[in-house]
């Protein structure tokens, strides 16, 4: 008998009679509407394979395309890991959260973010700063007030110097 390879995208399980006819998706690929043919998994899902449908990652998190497993669900852009629970937490503000299992970074000093931040772009100087924000900021200096527009008083008349009074 000869063996047929299953199309790009499915898979055949270990032990089946026939590969060809018993091809089932690929993990990576679920079978879209109709369930007739195998999709590449979109991100922000994970797809086990087999006859199973696609799952969406929990919330806070991520995914490539053509993910396959719930491990490949990350922190989503503008999460991070928590250390302590191993969660998926929204960045704080004063951070910016690249996602993935990265930690949250501090904004540039001076600087601050919105609740979610998922880029230094996002890092801005608060009122009475001037700068970037993502390059840092700096303390506006206070202008020296304009002198007033008064026309200068006139000098003083000289008086004679005064005379001792003769011996």
């Amino acid at each position: 008998e000869i063996k047929k390879e299953c199309p790009a995208g499915y898979t055949s399980p270990a032990g089946a009679a026939n590969p060809y006819t018993d091809c089932v998706c690929a993990p990576g690929f679920f079978l879209a509407a109709g369930g007739r043919v195998c999709t590449r998994c979109p991100a922000g899902s994970h797809c086990v394979g087999a006859s199973e449908d696609k799952r969406e990652c929990p919330a806070g998190y991520t995914s490539p395309a053509g993910a396959g497993t719930p491990e490949d669900c990350v922190c989503a852009p503008g999460f991070f890991l928590a250390s302590d629970t191993r969660v998926c937490t929204q960045c704080t503000a004063g951070f910016h959260c690249i996602g993935a299992s990265e930690d949250k970074r501090a904004c540039p000093l001076f600087a601050t973010s919105p609740p979610g931040a998922a880029s230094i772009e996002e890092c801005l100087c608060p009122a009475g700063f001037s700068g970037t924000g993502s390059g840092g900021c700096n303390k506006e200096e206070a202008a020296e007030p304009p002198a007033p527009a008064v026309a200068p008083a006139p000098p003083a008349p000289l008086e004679p110097p005064a005379v001792a009074p003769a011996p």
